[in-house]
Formats: structure tokens, sequence, C-alpha cells
């Protein structure tokens, strides 16, 4: 844990002189970067007021106020808002400071509304969001500047592995589920004149730079496995455990996208083909361990 922390303002780019959020943060410019990722759904009034900062085609400017020690924050984060309200600033604020939101709990009536607000808004809700989103002004260079150096060197999701315990909530939620016709339905219509979507052609230049992209990334197309790997991946093909068949058996229950589907002449001709070579190897190892040596 770092000896000291920050003190930092959010501040109206189009009016400087004015403080519009006062936080603590070990690294400010994380924390600003969070505040713009929270306003795609904004629930209180400070997300709402940088959303509005992006609709209009904008960003919150950060100031650093202080940097302070870690274990007496709460006294400069408290003094720095009342110092501001008395300035007549317009704060965002919730609190009078000093709280945090580490430990921070709703209430299970609040999380239920929250929940059920953010899983079915409102067809009027939907219609605003679609207005606003389609009304927005396209963004500044300046701001798409600022943008793209705020996500360079953010590496928070990569290499980024799920415990044991979220594995198994996300394969368990997945058993058995199957989408319904009328949500078919709503992802075809969306899809309809999306130029990235099927049929779609890539730029040379685009393409391009998917493979610099690609480049140097071993889990790239075109990555050759080790004979080591190669090797475990064909045992654990050729022999699942009891416990692998078990998982397989089981997320396989209710899955009725495979039902009815007929598979071409040559997908059938391939799979035979493949079943009997399979068929060879198992019959000629078998010879292998019944010939003495």
């Amino acid at each position: 844990m770092p000896d000291t922390t920050f003190i930092y303002a959010l501040v109206d780019p189009r009016r400087p002189e004015e403080i519009r959020y006062v936080g603590k943060s070990d690294s400010p410019q994380r924390r600003l970067n969070y505040h713009i990722s929270e306003a795609s759904h904004p629930t209180n009034h400070r997300l709402k007021w940088i959303a509005s900062l992006m609709l209009a085609g904008s960003l919150p400017a950060l100031l650093v106020l202080e940097e302070v020690p870690a274990d007496a924050w709460e006294d400069r984060e408290i003094w720095w808002i009342a110092r501001c309200r008395e300035l007549g600033c317009s704060l965002t604020n919730a609190t009078n400071g000093g709280q945090g939101a580490t430990g921070h709990s709703h209430s299970p009536r609040t999380r239920a509304k929250i929940g059920a607000a953010l899983k079915n808004p409102s067809p009027e809700t939907r219609a605003k969001i679609s207005a606003a989103v389609r009304a927005r002004p396209p963004m500044t260079a300046e701001t798409r500047a600022r943008l793209s150096a705020a996500g360079k060197g953010h590496k928070r999701a990569l290499g980024y592995r799920h415990t044991a315990e979220a594995r198994e909530k996300i394969r368990a939620a997945g058993i058995g589920r199957t989408i319904t016709e009328q949500t078919r339905a709503r992802m075809s219509a969306v899809k309809i004149g999306n130029s990235y979507g099927l049929g779609h052609t890539c730029s040379p230049e685009a393409r391009a730079r998917m493979s610099e992209a690609q480049r140097g990334n071993t889990k790239g197309l075109g990555h050759a496995c080790s004979p080591e790997k190669k090797a475990k991946i064909g045992a654990a093909n050729r022999d699942p455990s009891p416990t692998t068949r078990a998982k397989m058996s089981e997320a396989m229950m209710g899955n009725t996208n495979s039902l009815g589907c007929k598979r071409s002449a040559e997908t059938r001709a391939r799979m035979s083909a493949a079943q009997r070579a399979r068929a060879e190897r198992e019959r000629e190892a078998a010879a292998k361990r019944e010939t003495p040596d």
C-alpha cells in the first residue's frame, strides 16, 4: 500500500474555473478513466454530468489538488469539498467526503431496483437513449486524442483469468439456455445494414493493421504448438476424463442448436474419413501393445 494518496478534482473544460467533483485516489488518471467508463450507465449526479459532457463531445479535465498521507486523507477530502462549496462550486458529490466507497453495500431492495432498471428499461427510456445517441455530435479531434492517450498502457484486462468459482458460475448460467424467437428477430434486425456484419470485407489498410497487431501474439492464427503441447492436446481429445465427459454431457442438455442439423456431403465425408483414420490408429496401437518385445 502506498504511503501517500491524492485528492483530485474533475473540472468542466468549458468552465475550467469551476470544480464539479472532488475525490480521492491512489491513481487519479486511472480513476478518471473509470469515471468515464461508468458514465455509459449514469445512475447518479456525477455520472450524469460526465455523460452530458460526452454527449457534447468533451470529457472532464483532471486536476490534482493535493498529495496527502494515505492514513489521513479523509480530513483533507472533507476540507476540499467544504472549501469548494464555500467558493460556490456546484459539486456533484453526494456526501461531504471522507467516507470513500470501500465496504459500501446497497440494501437488497436497492440492488433489486437497480437490477430491474438495467435489465428491462421502459420503451420511453430506450427511446430517450436512442435519440440521445443519434443526436450526439461527432467527437472532436482533441477529444479523440485524449481518449486514445487515456487508453494507452491500460492493461487491466490483459492476461486476466477468471477464478474457478467464476468459471463455474458462467458455465452453469449457460447450461440449457435458449434464445427466444423474439430475441433472434431483434438480433437479426440489428445486424441488417451493419457493415461490420457478415459479408463485410476489410480494406487493405484495415487488414494491414490487423496483421501488424497479431504479430507476436502466440494465441493468434498460425501459431505452432510445441510437440509436448500437441501431445497433451491429442491425449486429452482421444481419452477425455470421466469428469470432462460428464461436463460435456451436461452442457449439451437442452441445447437445441444442433437438433435437425443436416451436414453437407463434404462435411460427412471428412467426418467419416477422420473416424476411419482414428479407428486405424487405435488398431495399430493395440497391435503394438499385444506384440511381445
